[in-house]
C-alpha cells in the first residue's frame, strides 16, 4: 500500500487537528497522520498488556492477532466523520491551504458547519456507504434522493454484515463523550443544494482512507473489511477514547504537527517510539511485582489473621469475591493481596478501590500508600477520586514529593498530575482510591461513561463497606457487576456481613446460578466460570479469643433517643477518668445539641469535639485530620475524649473508643459502630473501660422512631434491631452475632412476635420505597437522556437516592469586599486559586432545606449559590429568615435555630 496511497494523494487533503498560528495562518495535522497516532497508542497498549489483549479477544473464531487487526483498523477510523465537508470548512482557509478549491461553491453555509458534529456524522456515513465501501454495491446510487440508508436496500447477508460492523463503528465514533447508535444518527446528509459531482467525490476519497487501512491493519495477517469482524468488546468505547487523547496530545516530543505526505507503513511504524513514551509517561504502562503473599502487606510483616491466610485459596482467574468478616479482620490486606495475585498473572492491570463517603476514601489514602510501592514496580501512581480530591493535604503531598531541588517533576509526578486532572481519567491510575459514586457513573448516562467502564474493566475492582448502600445503589451496583464481568474484569467486596437475599442478587448480577448460600462466618464467596465456591476458617482456624471482642451492652430509653441527664454526667465522669468516649447519631441536628450540652458539664471544652457533614470542606477537613490523631493508635493519641459525630463516623476511619454510646440504626450500621471500640490493642485504657461498653438509646415506645424513620426507611428492621438487643444478655460477642442477628433482621417472614403493625410497615417499605428505588435505578441506567457531564453536580446526585444536598457559599458584603466564612476576601484572591477557595469555603445544605431558603440565594453564571449573612453574638455568622435563623461557626458548623 505504501506506493499505491503515496500515487494517489487524495487522502492527504483532509486535515484532522488544526491550530491558528500567531501570524493568523494554520498550522496542520493530517487527518489520516492523526488517525495513525491514535491506532499507534492503541497498538503499543496492547503490546505491552496481556489483560488487554485477553479481554479483546472474545471471539474464539478468531486468532489474537486478528482480534488485534481488527481493533487497530477500527480505532484507525475513529475521525472518519472528519471527511465531511462541513467539519473541513470549520477552517475555511483550508481550501485553499490544501488546493481543495473545487469545493467552493459547496453551498454550505457557516450554521451548517458550526453544528456538525464528526462522531455522530461518521456514524451516519459509514451506515450511509457501508455497501459501497465493501464493495457489495459497486456504482452506488447513494445520493439519491429517495436513498434512506442502509436499512432500505440490504438484503438479509447485507444485514447480517451491518449487525457485525455496528457496534465497531458506533464504538470508536463516540470518543468524544456521549453514547451513539446508528438509529439515532440519520438525517445528516448534505443540503440538497449541494453539488452531486460534490459529493461524489468525497465518498470516493473516504472510501480510499478506508480501503488504505484495510492495507495497513488486516491484509497483512490475511483479512479483509470483505470479512466479518468478530465480536465487539464492551470495552473499545472507553480504550478508543482514551487513545484519542494521548494521540492527540501534540508536542515537539510526540505527535507533531504534520502536512507532508508520507507512505502511511512508514509514517505509522515511526510512530511507536513516541506512543511507548507517552503510555508511560502516563502510567499506563504498568508491572507489578511478584507476588509475595499476604504478609508483605501487614505491618512490621507479622502473620497473616485467619481470613487472610484464605487468600492463598482463592483461584487466580476472573470472578466475583465477597468477604465477609468482622471488623478488624483485615480484610483490606487480604482483598489487596488477591488483587496482587490477579495482577501478577495478568488478569488486571490496576486497582480501583472504592469507598462510600469522601471521608472513607481520605482515609484509606494514606493506607493504600503505604502499600503500593509492595505492589507495583517502580513509582506507582496513587490517585484520589472524588468531587473534592483535589483539596486533599495529603494527596497534594503525593503529587509534589517527586519534584527536584531543580522544580522539575519526574516522570511519576507528572503521571499522578495528568491522572488527577480528571475524575475519569484518575480512575487510570495503578491504585485508583474513590466514592463509589465515581464507579456508579460508569453506568449511568454521563460524559464519558465508557470511559470509567473501561477504567474500572480492566482493574480489580475492590468496592468496601458494601453493606451501607441502599437498595437504589444496589440497583446500580448489580449493573456495575454486569458491566465488569463482561469487560473481564474481577470484583472484590468486603463487608462486615450481608443479608442473604443480597448477597444472592450480587451473585445472579455475575449471571451465577444461585444455589443455597453458605451460612458460615467469617465467609469468603468465590464466583468463576467453575462455579460458586465458599471458603471458610476449620475449626481449628476459628479466631482466638485474642481475636474475639466481647462487647458490654446497655439500653437507654429516652425520648427521642437523646441522653438523659444522668447519662451526660456519666460521660463527664468517663472523661475525667481517661476515657475516650464517642456519641453517634444519626441526625446533625442531634448531633449538635448533644455537643452544645457537654460542652456545659465538661470543664476543658477542648476534651468535647464535634464532627458531622454540615461544615465548610476546609473545616471538615480540619476536623477530619484531628479527629484521626486524636482517636488514632499512634503516639499522638489524647486520653480523656468525647467525639460527638454523625454516619461520617461508622465506616473505615482508623478510630478507637473505650465507650460508644450511638442512636438506634439498622443491625448492619450498628456493628459498623462497634467496630470502633476497642479497635486496636491499647495498653493505657480506662479501668472502668477495660472492656468495651456500647449504650444504645432507644425511643421510650419502641415502635416510635420519630425522624430517625425518615432516615432508614425500614421501620421494622430498626424495631427488630432493638428486640435483638432487649432479649440479649449483658454482653454481645463478636463475631459470632453477626451472621444471626443480620439473617434474622432482615428475613422476609415476620416472626412469631412481630406485631401486625411491624409486619405491614415491612409490606409498606417493599412496595412503596424499595419497588421504586429499584426501578428508578433500572430506568435511569438504561435512560436515553443526554448525557450529563460528569463533573456535574446532577451526576453525583443521580448515584443516590435520597441524600440529595445543595452546596451553598455564604458570606459576607463589607466595605473591602465579599468575606468568606475563612475569612479570605474575595475580591483579592489570585484568579487561579480562586475556584480552589470558592469550594473551600462552601456548606453542604439538607435538600428539605432549599424550599424555604431559595429565595435567599443568589446563583451566579459559574452555578455558585450565593447566600448572605451578617455577624451575630459570639462571633457567629447568621441569617434571619422568616421561618428562622441560619447560623454557623467553626465549632458547631451550619445550623437552623426555630424564630
Amino acid at each position: 500500500m505504501a506506493e499505491k496511497d503515496m500515487k494517489d494523494n487524495s487522502i492527504y487533503k483532509y486535515w484532522g487537528k488544526a491550530r491558528k498560528l500567531d501570524d493568523g495562518s494554520y498550522d496542520y495535522h493530517l487527518l489520516v497522520y492523526h488517525c495513525l497516532d491514535v491506532a499507534a497508542v492503541g497498538k503499543v497498549w496492547l503490546e505491552y498488556s496481556p489483560f488487554l489483549q485477553r479481554a479483546f479477544h472474545t471471539d474464539e473464531n478468531y486468532t489474537k492477532e486478528e482480534s488485534i487487526a481488527w481493533i487497530l483498523f477500527f480505532v484507525a477510523l475513529h475521525d472518519i466523520g472528519k471527511t465531511d465537508l462541513r467539519f473541513q470548512l470549520k477552517v475555511p482557509e483550508s481550501i485553499d491551504d490544501f488546493g481543495n478549491r473545487s469545493f467552493l461553491g459547496s453551498g454550505l453555509s457557516l450554521f451548517d458547519c458550526k453544528n456538525y458534529n464528526h462522531g455522530p456524522g461518521g456514524i451516519y456515513w459509514f451506515q450511509k456507504e457501508f455497501e459501497s465501501i465493501l464493495d457489495i454495491k459497486k456504482e452506488p446510487d447513494e445520493f439519491d434522493d429517495s436513498y434512506r440508508g442502509i436499512f432500505d436496500l440490504f438484503d438479509s447477508q447485507d444485514n447480517k454484515n451491518w449487525s457485525a460492523w455496528k457496534p465497531w463503528i458506533e464504538s470508536v465514533c463516540e470518543h468524544h463523550g456521549r453514547k451513539l447508535l446508528a438509529e439515532n444518527c440519520t438525517d445528516l446528509d448534505y443540503p440538497s443544494s449541494m453539488r452531486k459531482l460534490m459529493k461524489i467525490r468525497i465518498h470516493d476519497e473516504r472510501k480510499k482512507i478506508v480501503h488504505a487501512f484495510e492495507f495497513l491493519f488486516l491484509k497483512p495477517i490475511g483479512l479483509s473489511i470483505s470479512d466479518l469482524p468478530p465480536e465487539s468488546s464492551k470495552m473499545l468505547s472507553g480504550f478508543c477514547s482514551i487513545c484519542d487523547w494521548l494521540g492527540s496530545n501534540s508536542t515537539d516530543e510526540h505527535f507533531s504537527f504534520s502536512c507532508e505526505p508520507v507512505a502511511l507503513n512508514e509514517y505509522f511504524n515511526s510512530k511507536h517510539e513516541e506512543a511507548e513514551a507517552i503510555l508511560h509517561s502516563t502510567g499506563l504502562i504498568t508491572k507489578s511485582k511478584q507476588y509475595q503473599g499476604v504478609k508483605k502487606l501487614l505491618k512490621n510483616e507479622s502473620s497473616p489473621r485467619q481470613l487472610q491466610t484464605k487468600v492463598e485459596f482463592l483461584p487466580v482467574q476472573q470472578g466475583l469475591t465477597i468477604v465477609e468478616g468482622p471488623t478488624g479482620s483485615g480484610k483490606t490486606e487480604l482483598a489487596l493481596a488477591y488483587a496482587w495475585r490477579l495482577l501478577g498473572d495478568n488478569w488486571a492491570d490496576s486497582i480501583v478501590f472504592a469507598l462510600p463517603s469522601q471521608a472513607t476514601s481520605n482515609g484509606m489514602l494514606p493506607r493504600l500508600d503505604k502499600l503500593s510501592g509492595s505492589l507495583f514496580e517502580e513509582h506507582p501512581n496513587l490517585v484520589l477520586a472524588h468531587g473534592n480530591a483535589r483539596f486533599n493535604n495529603y494527596f497534594s503531598e503525593i503529587k509534589n514529593r517527586t519534584t527536584s531541588i531543580q522544580g522539575d517533576q519526574d516522570a511519576a509526578a507528572q503521571c499522578c498530575m495528568w491522572l488527577s486532572q480528571s475524575r475519569k481519567r484518575a480512575l487510570l491510575g495503578q491504585i485508583a482510591v474513590c466514592t463509589v459514586d465515581q464507579v456508579l457513573m460508569s453506568v449511568l448516562p454521563v460524559r464519558h461513561g465508557f470511559v470509567r467502564q473501561f477504567c474500572s474493566g480492566r482493574s480489580v475492582l475492590i468496592i468496601d463497606e458494601v453493606h451501607a448502600y441502599d437498595q437504589y445503589m444496589y440497583g446500580l451496583l448489580v449493573e456495575v457487576l454486569k458491566n465488569q464481568r463482561a469487560c473481564g474484569g474481577s470484583v472484590i467486596l468486603l463487608s462486615a456481613t450481608l443479608p442473604g437475599f443480597q448477597k444472592e442478587q450480587l451473585l445472579r448480577a455475575w449471571d451465577s446460578p444461585v444455589t443455597e448460600v453458605s451460612s458460615d462466618y467469617p465467609l469468603i464467596t468465590n464466583v468463576t466460570t467453575a462455579g460458586v465456591r465458599s471458603i471458610v476458617l476449620r475449626e481449628d482456624e476459628y479466631p482466638l479469643d485474642s481475636d474475639m471482642k466481647t462487647v458490654k451492652k446497655q439500653i437507654e430509653f429516652s425520648e427521642k433517643m437523646l441522653p438523659s441527664n444522668e447519662l451526660y454526667s456519666r460521660i463527664s465522669k468517663a472523661v475525667k477518668e481517661g476515657a475516650n468516649v464517642a456519641v453517634i447519631c444519626n441526625l446533625v441536628d442531634d448531633a449538635q445539641q448533644i455537643y452544645q450540652s457537654l460542652l456545659s458539664i465538661i470543664d476543658d471544652p477542648s476534651k468535647v469535639q464535634l464532627f458531622h457533614s454540615r461544615y465548610t470542606l476546609k473545616d471538615r477537613q480540619k476536623i477530619e485530620e484531628k479527629v484521626v490523631v486524636q482517636f488514632g493508635e499512634d503516639e499522638r493519641r489524647i486520653r480523656g475524649m468525647v467525639l460527638v459525630s454523625t454516619q461520617v463516623i461508622e465506616q473505615s476511619l482508623n478510630v478507637d473508643f473505650d465507650w460508644m454510646i450511638t442512636q438506634l440504626c439498622p443491625v448492619d450500621l450498628l456493628f459498623q459502630r462497634i467496630g470502633r471500640l476497642h479497635r486496636f490493642n491499647l495498653r493505657n485504657r480506662s479501668v472502668e473501660f477495660s472492656e468495651a461498653v456500647c449504650t444504645v438509646l432507644a425511643p421510650e415506645n419502641n415502635f416510635d422512631f420519630g425522624t430517625h424513620e425518615l432516615i432508614y426507611q425500614n421501620k421494622r428492621v430498626l424495631w427488630r434491631t432493638l428486640q435483638l438487643l432487649i432479649e440479649e444478655e449483658e454482653a454481645i460477642r463478636f463475631p459470632f452475632v453477626y451472621r444471626p442477628w443480620v439473617e434474622d433482621v432482615y428475613q422476609e417472614a415476620p416472626w412469631i412476635n412481630e406485631s401486625q403493625e411491624v409486619t405491614e410497615s415491612n409490606k409498606k417499605f417493599q412496595n412503596e420505597i424499595a419497588f421504586i428505588k429499584n426501578l428508578k435505578s433500572k430506568m435511569i441506567t438504561e435512560s436515553a437522556m443526554n448525557p450529563l457531564d460528569d463533573n456535574h453536580s446532577n451526576a453525583q446526585i443521580m448515584t443516590r437516592d435520597g441524600e440529595m444536598s445543595i452546596s451553598i457559599i455564604p458570606f459576607i458584603k463589607s466595605k473591602i469586599g465579599t468575606v468568606l466564612l475563612s475569612g479570605e476576601i474575595l475580591e483579592k484572591i489570585n484568579r487561579d486559586d480562586k475556584l480552589e477557595t470558592i469550594y473551600m469555603n462552601s456548606v453542604s445544605i439538607p435538600y428539605s432545606w432549599w424550599k424555604w431558603m431559595k429565595a435567599f440565594v443568589n446563583e451566579d453564571k459559574e452555578n455558585n449559590l450565593w447566600f448572605r449573612m451578617e455577624i451575630g453574638d459570639s462571633e457567629e455568622w447568621e441569617r434571619k429568615l422568616p421561618v428562622s435563623v441560619i447560623k454557623y461557626s467553626k465549632k458547631l458548623g451550619l445550623r437552623k435555630e426555630s424564630l
